[in-house]
């Protein structure tokens, strides 16, 4: 809790070290840092970030391309060698970083692949937290990213008991590797999610928290639905229509029930409004919506995924080419409002 007093605005640096399906398979970094539009990183993109007002910078990494068969899912030097570099970028910025597992098809929680997604996750978490384990409190580890039933019916629901269960085995098999590896990762920060990283009742009271003093929960918010993230819903947002603020509203009410007034601290580690050309109501979502979770010292994380033209899901503050702000005054807003 103190150190998540620490945290002010947060920012994704989605859609370049999370890339994955690149085909063919390649040794070189950047052909997967760039295979879905985004450039190669840039020192400098990392640095205005934090001139805008910034201090936590989410990592996103996906790991499956860059790791060898199941004797012991070896991590490609390069790759993390690359990982490590971006880091160093934040962190030089005295910036708290997270870095997680993400974009991973293997992780299916049914009872009939525990076995085999809990040794690949440990022997691929073993590695991260051995290579980074000199590293201090600025840098978080997540266990993983929207763990769920992928193309199932119920990919992007509350999932199941069982799938909720698993995942909750396979969170403390992520503290226990962490914490096994020595160094600083005795004492590391770490971040445990639920199915699908909802924030939906159902999912969050199943999220078992182990006996840990530095262990935070995280979920994800692209709320209300039609506003923030349905490319073809509503453009429109206002904190005096009901349905604009009461699903907003319900996630407070339950990230503060099951996990602030037992001391257990949250981060929303992805938010945001696709851009539908709304400056405006954007802005005023952003305000209200940080405000509510602050008043429970909940940090926010804006989802940047590097895009801000086409139909897809526009996110993009910044260019990452020019270094240049596609929309300075909604990363304004988001600082300004964490203040």
């Amino acid at each position: 809790m103190l150190l998540i007093n620490q945290i002010k605005a947060g920012w994704n640096l989605g859609n370049s070290l999370d890339v994955y399906r690149n085909q063919p398979k390649s040794n070189n970094p950047s052909d997967y840092e760039t295979y879905w539009g985004n450039p190669v990183i840039k020192k400098e993109i990392i640095d205005n970030v934090k001139l805008a007002g910034f201090n936590l910078i989410r990592i996103p990494v996906s790991w499956s391309e860059h790791i060898g068969d199941a004797s012991s899912f070896l991590i490609d030097v390069n790759w993390i060698k690359r990982v490590k570099e971006v880091v160093d970028y934040a962190i030089d910025d005295n910036t708290f970083v997270i870095i997680n597992i993400h974009h991973e098809d293997w992780l299916v929680p049914l009872k009939s692949s525990y076995e085999y997604v809990s040794d690949k996750l440990k022997k691929i978490w073993t590695q991260i937290a051995l290579y980074f384990k000199n590293y201090d409190e600025h840098l978080f580890f997540q266990s993983m990213n929207e763990p769920r039933l992928a193309g199932t019916e119920l990919e992007w629901t509350d999932g199941s008991e069982e799938a909720r269960s698993v995942i909750s085995r396979l969170n403390i098999d992520f503290v226990n590797t962490v914490r096994s590896t020595g160094g600083n990762n005795k004492l590391r920060h770490l971040i445990l999610t639920g199915y699908c990283s909802s924030a939906s009742e159902n999912v969050v009271k199943d999220i078992n928290v182990p006996d840990d003093n530095k262990i935070l929960v995280s979920v994800h918010s692209y709320k209300p639905y039609e506003f923030s993230l349905k490319f073809d819903g509503t453009s429109k947002w206002d904190e005096n229509n009901p349905l604009d603020i009461s699903d907003i509203i319900q996630i407070a009410e339950n990230l503060k029930k099951y996990f602030i007034d037992k001391n257990i601290p949250v981060i929303i580690d992805e938010f945001g409004a696709v851009n539908k050309f709304n400056t405006d109501d954007r802005i005023n979502h952003i305000k209200y919506f940080i405000k509510t979770f602050k008043k429970i010292n909940v940090p926010c994380i804006w989802w940047d995924n590097g895009v801000y033209s086409g139909n897809g899901e526009r996110f993009g503050l910044i260019d990452r080419s020019s270094g240049e702000w596609y929309f300075r005054e909604i990363a304004e807003a988001i600082v300004q409002s964490c203040v």
